[in-house]
């Protein structure tokens, strides 16, 4: 607390001394009171801390300036610095040599206040003691002597660095498709040693190639990781940001049985049909083509599935229908006409069988040779039965029954 704080306090407890009671507004008096000393405490407090900063920055600063002085007074007197350069238009193709500082010339020291505001010297060499050094920076010139050793390691940090990053990227085409799915990589980069892509279960190393084709079969979603090998022996992993979808292909296939067209497809949801180029089904797992005319017929068959298809041309043999004529009597005279009684076919099936039966129901007769016919010997005149059972030429088996009357003359 100051004095004249201290004054006016003890002044203000003075006058006090006669109230019994606290005048109005006192406390609101003492607060601020309470206040106005703490802020002025905390001033002080702050003005003492800002100058023990300030000091101690004083110090250290003297004290680098001070290590600066005792390092400039360790370094040699003279920097000699050679500098082999071919002259740029001069007719005399021998190597010229500068010194800087010594021994100067008019023409060389022009030369230096040409290149006075060059900061680099690069793509040089330096030679001293039949060795080449590698070019280095410079930005100033000294009379004093060092040594070029010396010289090279103090601008090592400045040194020009020609070596180019590492560098990778690759890009993909034909990332969505039918089953098999050939997707192209090509990549890009720079110190690259190897370079193997990660597509699903296959592995394929780039190598040299800048263009490299991975084949998918199988129906799914892929992910594409690239295993990079630099020159100096980083490796690094690289990740394709979008998914490889390759879609199933459906694999078209019909039979042709009994007189129908069977479809046989794998894998899809949708099928065509056209015959002859004429006709055309669509979704129909069978067709009955027993309408067509005898002869070959072109069938196509198309299968879809999402936008993916497979197409199957087939020829198929349509033969000649067998149909039958049984006569319902015969007179076995030996006249040479109707002697036999046998069905008449217009072609001769695979499979033939005839059975007649008499009035009770007995065989009587049987043959499997569509040529051989029953001649009714040993039988009296009258009606009797009779059972054909054949195979069409669609490989089906056909079976009729009837009547025939034995006649005598």
């Amino acid at each position: 607390m100051s004095a004249n704080d201290k004054y006016w306090e003890k002044v203000i407890k003075e006058k006090l001394e006669g109230y019994e009671k606290n005048p109005p507004k006192w406390d609101e008096f003492e607060t601020r009171l309470n206040k106005h000393i703490k802020i002025k405490r905390l001033t002080k407090v702050g003005s003492f801390v800002l100058a023990s900063i300030a000091i101690v920055a004083l110090i250290y600063t003297i004290s680098k300036k001070s290590e600066q002085k005792q390092l400039m007074s360790k370094l040699p007197n003279k920097i000699k610095v050679e500098h082999k350069i071919l002259p740029h238009n001069d007719n005399n193709s021998s190597e010229k040599t500068f010194i800087t500082k010594d021994n100067k010339t008019k023409k060389q020291k022009n030369e230096k206040s040409r290149r006075h505001d060059k900061s680099v010297i690069a793509n040089k060499k330096v030679k001293t003691n039949n060795s080449e050094k590698t070019p280095f920076t410079s930005t100033t010139e000294s009379s004093e002597t060092e040594s070029l050793d010396t010289l090279n390691n103090k601008h090592t940090n400045t040194a020009i660095n020609h070596e180019k990053k590492n560098e990778f990227e690759f890009s993909v085409t034909n990332i969505k498709g039918c089953a098999p799915l050939n997707v192209k990589i090509e990549l890009k980069g720079t110190n690259i040693s190897e370079c193997t892509f990660y597509v699903g279960d296959n592995k394929t190393q780039a190598n040299n190639n800048k263009n490299i084709t991975v084949t998918l079969d199988k129906a799914g979603k892929y992910k594409i990781i690239a295993v990079v090998t630099f020159t100096n022996g980083e490796i690094k992993t690289y990740k394709y940001d979008k998914t490889i979808e390759v879609l199933s292909t459906p694999k078209a296939n019909f039979v042709f049985d009994k007189g129908k067209l069977i479809d046989m497809s794998l894998s899809s949801n949708k099928i065509l049909w056209s015959i002859d180029n004429t006709y055309t089904f669509s979704n129909r797992k069978e067709i009955n083509v027993d309408y067509l005319n005898p002869g070959t017929h072109q069938i196509t068959l198309i299968a879809i599935n999402k936008g993916c298809s497979d197409t199957l041309h087939k020829e198929i043999e349509i033969e000649e229908p067998i149909i039958e004529f049984m006569p319902n009597a015969f007179t076995p005279n030996g006249d040479g006409r109707n002697d036999v009684f046998k069905p008449t076919f217009n072609v001769l099936p695979d499979f033939y069988k005839m059975i007649i039966f008499d009035q009770f129901g007995k065989t009587i007769f049987v043959t499997t040779d569509p040529q051989i016919g029953w001649d009714g010997k040993g039988y009296e005149k009258g009606l009797y039965v009779w059972k054909l059972i054949y195979k069409d030429n669609n490989g089906n088996m056909i079976e009729k029954t009837g009547n025939v009357t034995l006649q005598k003359n």
